[in-house]
């Protein structure tokens, strides 16, 4: 039998998780919800930046994730 592998998600895909999560499906309703620019969010999927604390609140607060989530969707350790 076969070993299904366990293929990790890229930020990219954590983030659309988080999209959808709030009825997101493009960057733009993103980033207006969480009170950021597109072209942040981008910088956020391409790993090019990381967001702030007060950002992971306010992700963490729109979609009901506790702020450990959070973290571990943009990989920062506590």
């Amino acid at each position: 039998m076969e070993q299904l592998k366990f293929i990790p998600k890229t930020r990219s895909e954590k983030i659309d998780e988080l999209m959808h999560r709030l009825g997101c499906f493009e960057q733009q309703e993103f980033a207006k919800l969480v009170g950021v620019s597109p072209a942040t969010v981008s910088f956020w999927r391409n790993n090019n930046r990381k967001p702030s604390v007060e950002d992971m609140s306010r992700i963490a607060r729109l979609t009901g994730l506790p702020l450990e989530k959070i973290f571990e969707t943009f990989e920062i350790t506590a």
